[in-house]
């Protein structure tokens, strides 16, 4: 019987064997994944001509779709292999824009056709020649997968935790509208990783990563930058119902790919995909997935428009501005209204009213109540919500005046996930009105550990020096922040402040101009009055309050006037806006009894009977 004759191709110190899917270099077999042999097969038998990428794409992935980094990446594995110089192409040439063409000399060796007979003399020479081979093969084979297993990349994590960095998700769709679905697909799996193994596997915040959207910077700088042990870079591109992922894993050491994938999916089976993702990721740094935090499926939402409808509110809600936050609002209720049983759209929207007060779109009787109870019902439908668990730490802390409870909430987010930067960031401002500024400092510079980049973060370790009355430690952090934030208006408030306290007048009206010129708005004019209070300057620190007043008919912060008339010595006012915001309850009293601006009645009795009313904190 006469079957199709084998054949072999030879080029420099190498044998390719199509039909056996063996490659060897001077006799070793060197072992290659499937789809790069394939690569590597279809250029070789079209040795000197250039073959378009589209048509290896289609011969190497005939029934799926996947992105050109597949086959950029299949070709620099196989120059890696063929020992290509730096920057030669000794094998494989590029033609940029169309194609690959191998450029080596092959030669062809045709071989016997499978099954020939063969005369029984010669058979059986050739039957021990083969048992021979086979025999040294073997031993070759072994030898070269063991060295193959130790040579290969790894992912090598170092004795601390893994650090990874989760860079924003790039829209090749064309269509900005689609960015929301960009920024939600890089924050949840920002969120589904960092919940995995907490205790082996940090991953940085989205605030952080998000500073490189857009960015040409390298992964070795974004790696330095970020203090990382591997980047995560993805893209997706989103027709119609179908969406594809591309996403690869890199080494910072030496920016080694460890892994790349592309998926395509019904956009429909996004969450399944998320999860198949994250885990795929944390194996391949060697991360342990704990049983208990596997990820199931009971915390994703039944309707897959409520998910859209939640990613646009993350969206929004990302934006930090009162219009971008009456939007997320209005989109995690739509999302609920989908699906009553939503636990993140709850904790979303729990996140969202917490702080609604501090952006003067809500009143605080009105915010923080709603924010507690999305966040309770956020709890019952999911206790680990760690994002639900922390608005509520924050609203009992603020408005309810429930100093243990919101330690408690605090402390049990935290345990559960330590890389949620949030948490620790307010934990830390409540344990900084609490008098507790050293152990607040130590939660803010643990939370810069998961959000190096952040710009709220560095200031609140200036004002934990501040509320410690520690001036100059305050204006040094202060002015540190200042160079990377010139244009920050509440960030110049604060150094003014500081300024005031110490006694540096002149520097300190100079701040307070500074940020009120940045931004307009009560809190802006509040804080210039109190600097020109602080610097003497009685008459122009009326005449903004005046100014003040009429322009907002009422819609400012009493918290912020009672500092001014405590300034200037008229104490009774001073109190009257401070029982202002006491029937208002403004969480901003809670820092009452720290905040230094209040030195000058801090020894009256009404201050002393408020503080009281406020009841202890902690």
């Amino acid at each position: 019987m006469s079957l199709e004759a084998r054949h072999f191709y030879e080029f420099g110190l190498f044998r390719l064997d199509p039909a056996e899917g063996l490659l060897q270099r001077q006799g070793q077999p060197i072992p290659l994944p499937p789809k790069v042999f394939e690569t590597l097969c279809v250029l070789v038998e079209n040795a000197g001509h250039l073959v378009e990428k589209d048509e290896l794409m289609r011969r190497i992935w005939p029934d799926t779709f996947v992105e050109e980094a597949n086959l950029s990446q299949n070709v620099f594995s196989l120059r890696k292999v063929l020992g290509e110089r730096e920057g030669a192409q000794d094998y494989i040439e590029t033609v940029p824009k169309r194609g690959y063409r191998f450029v080596a000399a092959v030669q062809r060796i045709e071989g016997a056709a499978a099954g020939e007979a063969l005369a029984p003399e010669v058979a059986g020479q050739h039957a021990k020649n083969a048992v021979a081979a086979l025999a040294v093969a073997s031993v070759l084979l072994g030898v070269s997968l063991v060295a193959w297993q130790w040579l290969r990349p790894k992912a090598t994590p170092p004795a601390a935790r893994v650090k990874l960095a989760v860079l924003p998700f790039e829209n090749l769709s064309g269509d900005e509208s689609q960015e929301y679905f960009a920024d939600g697909l890089t924050e949840e799996v920002i969120a589904r990783l960092s919940n995995l193994n907490p205790q082996g596997l940090a991953v940085i915040a989205r605030t952080s990563t998000m500073k490189y959207k857009g960015s040409d910077k390298d992964i070795a700088g974004i790696s330095r930058e970020l203090g990382v042990d591997y980047v995560l870079e993805s893209s997706f591109r989103r027709e119609g119902d179908r969406v594809r992922i591309t996403a690869q894993l890199i080494q910072s050491s030496d920016q080694t790919h460890l892994w790349a994938e592309t998926y395509e999916r019904e956009v429909g089976q996004i969450l399944p995909l998320q999860r198949e993702l994250t885990e795929t990721i944390a194996r391949q740094m060697r991360v342990v997935i704990p049983q208990a935090k596997s990820q199931t499926a009971s915390v994703d939402p039944l309707n897959f428009e409520a998910h859209l409808l939640y990613l646009k509110g993350r969206y929004y809600w990302n934006k930090r501005t009162p219009d971008g936050l009456k939007q997320a609002v209005d989109f995690y209720q739509q999302a609920l209204d989908r699906d009553p049983n939503y636990a993140r759209a709850w904790a979303g929207l729990a996140t969202v009213y917490a702080v609604l007060d501090e952006y003067q779109v809500l009143p605080a009787r009105e915010s923080y109540p709603r924010a507690k109870a999305a966040a309770t019902r956020a709890l019952e439908l999911d206790p680990a919500q760690v994002e639900a668990r922390a608005a509520r730490a924050l609203v009992r802390g603020l408005y309810d005046w429930d100093g243990p409870g919101a330690e408690q909430d605090f402390k049990q987010a935290i345990a559960i996930n330590p890389n949620y930067s949030i948490a620790r960031h307010w934990y830390g401002m409540f344990l900084m009105a609490n008098g507790r500024s050293e152990e607040a400092r130590q939660e803010f510079e643990r939370a810069l550990l998961s959000d190096p980049l952040s710009n709220s973060i560095p200031v609140a370790i200036g004002a934990s020096y501040y509320h410690a009355r520690q001036f100059d430690q305050a204006i040094a952090q202060y002015l540190r922040v200042v160079e990377l934030q010139p244009r920050s208006a509440g960030l110049r408030f604060h150094l003014g402040r500081a300024y005031a306290r110490k006694g540096m007048f002149k520097e300190a009206v100079e701040q307070f101009e500074t940020g009120a010129r940045l931004m307009g708005g009560s809190e802006a004019a509040a804080s210039l009055a109190y600097g020109y209070a602080a610097a003497g300057r009685k008459k122009d620190a009326l005449r903004v309050l005046e100014e003040m007043k009429r322009a907002r008919s009422g819609a400012y912060s009493p918290f912020y006037v009672a500092a001014v008339y405590a300034e200037l010595g008229e104490t009774t006012r001073a109190f009257e806006h401070l029982e202002r915001a006491f029937e208002l309850r403004l969480g901003r009293l809670t820092f009452l009894n720290v905040e230094p601006t209040f030195d000058p009645i801090r020894n009256d009795p009404r201050f002393k009977d408020l503080l009281k009313r406020i009841g202890p904190t902690s």
